[in-house]
């Protein structure tokens, strides 16, 4: 099963550079993440839902590809940031 969120588009690993280190992403003031809460990729791509915290700071994100099929993955929590859900 092909992960879209890890998929490789030619992307060359050993050109890729370091910009903001995950702890920038995180801002102490905001509670911590819960199980339903909705986050992204701090890179982008598909809203994910938070189903569950393997491991400390790692979580399980779950998503919706554009066909319907349901992934999951366990990132690392400076991976994601919440973000808000409008209709």
């Amino acid at each position: 099963m092909e992960n879209p969120f890890l998929s490789n588009r030619g992307l060359k690993s050993n050109r890729l550079q370091l910009v903001a280190a995950g702890e920038e992403f995180h801002d102490d003031r905001e509670p911590p993440l819960s199980l339903g809460n909705v986050v992204r990729l701090n890179s982008g791509g598909p809203a994910g839902l938070v189903v569950g915290f393997p491991e400390r700071n790692t979580l399980t994100l779950a998503w919706r590809d554009s066909a319907g099929n349901t992934h999951e993955a366990n990132l690392p929590r400076p991976c994601v940031h919440r973000i808000e859900v409008t209709d």
